[in-house]
């Protein structure tokens, strides 16, 4: 299967509905347009990575741009994705690592028995239903242990490069 670049117009309306707003400035469309180059998992990554960083902003339901930001903007899939772990708590960054670890989909249990901490291990549940939330990664609602996966293959491979080899 071949995908297609997104259209600037979808890649508009994309940023849109990641944002929650009815418009978004046409700066904001062309810099994400450029940047991302129509890859659909990019536009979404760098959406996230710019409203993290208060690259733009969304104040009473308005997107609010600076063109002078766009400097800011995270040059790559990796940089963006890189920007939103690095907002994460400590315990958060560390949980999406051992799942990185372990693999795209993983299940809580393994996750809770492979933590370094033992007596934070009942805490586990709580940083991956937190992750889910944040959009990393994705809860597949069957089977008694609950089980997640990355939300994209880059999103686990950069986390996973984040671990130290020891």
């Amino acid at each position: 299967m071949r995908l297609q670049a997104l259209p600037r117009l979808q890649t508009a309306q994309l940023i849109t509905r990641r944002l929650g707003v009815k418009e978004v400035p046409q700066a904001l469309v062309e810099v994400v347009n450029n940047r991302a180059e129509g890859n659909l998992f990019y536009t979404e990554e760098l959406t996230r990575a710019m409203l993290l960083t208060q690259i733009v902003q969304v104040r009473d339901g308005k997107c609010i741009f600076d063109e002078i930001s766009s400097l800011e903007v995270p040059i790559s899939v990796e940089s963006a994705i890189l920007s939103a772990l690095d907002r994460l708590p400590a315990d958060q960054q560390l949980c999406l690592k051992v799942a990185a670890v372990v693999g795209h989909s993983f299940g809580s249990r393994i996750v809770r028995d492979t933590w370094t901490v033992e007596s934070q291990r009942t805490l586990v549940t709580q940083h991956l239903e937190a992750l889910a939330e944040q959009g990393l990664t994705v809860r597949d609602p069957q089977g008694a242990d609950p089980s997640y996966r990355f939300r994209h293959v880059i999103m686990r491979d950069v986390t996973y490069t984040l671990m130290p080899p020891a």
